[in-house]
């Protein structure tokens, strides 16, 4: 799978659902049982292939709604490429400490960009999806960002 907004991700940060800039942004480990469609809404839809049924569940990581294992995005930015017509949007990098070994559930293979609201995933958006494999053996595993996403003008 490819990184990618989802459809309504996507919308909401367009329509001004969400502020990029101003909003708080989280992002999940999920392991290789989630298939990505891209026109997945929630976390948790109540479906068999939702993101929290396939959360990374290794030591150091707490996964589920409002969970430790669950990053908060900090520096936020958005910069203008003209030489690429895009608008990049960026962020540091991201530091889980001393994770792993694997749960039941294998490493992760996919990071997911969330919007965690109200009280539980029922209502927790998914914003974008990002291919990201990593063993995990009980070290520090970074997520190295670089344009979280773009906003393409062609």
């Amino acid at each position: 799978m490819a990184d990618f907004a989802y459809n309504y991700g996507s919308k909401y940060l367009v329509d001004g659902t969400y502020d990029w800039l101003t909003d708080t942004f989280k992002v999940m480990l999920v392991a290789s049982g989630y298939t990505a469609d891209r026109d997945d809404d929630k976390v948790d839809d109540g479906g068999a292939n939702d993101p929290v049924d396939h959360e990374y569940n290794g030591t150091g990581y707490t996964g589920g709604y409002a969970g430790a294992g669950r990053k908060t995005l900090g520096s936020k930015t958005a910069t203008i490429d003209l030489a690429n017509d895009r608008t990049n949007f960026d962020c540091a990098d991201v530091l889980w400490s001393a994770i792993g070994p694997a749960g039941g559930n294998g490493d992760p293979t996919q990071l997911l960009q969330i919007k965690e609201n109200a009280t539980d995933d029922t209502n927790t958006d998914l914003i974008t999806h990002h291919d990201f494999s990593v063993t995990t053996n009980g070290g520090d595993v970074t997520a190295q960002i670089a344009d979280l996403f773009r906003l393409s003008t062609v």
